[in-house]
């Protein structure tokens, strides 16, 4: 489960954003992942010809995507 922490990213250019803020998710197995301020991504993997529809960073994928 991500924490409530709204996610803020920073975009750096050529499809590249950065994290504002830690992002954490905690696992089912109580198992605390932190994502460091400043972690640099490109969202999900989405194929060109689908990021029409389905843009890299945006939706509810965007965070596990990170």
């Amino acid at each position: 489960m991500f924490s409530d922490t709204p996610l803020r990213t920073d975009y750096k250019g050529k499809g590249l954003f950065q994290l504002v803020d830690p992002l954490e998710y905690m696992t089912e197995d109580g198992l605390l992942i932190i994502v460091k301020k400043g972690f640099t991504t490109d969202g999900a993997s989405i194929p060109k010809v689908c990021r029409w529809l389905f843009g890299p960073t945006s939706g509810s994928w965007f965070r596990p995507a990170i």
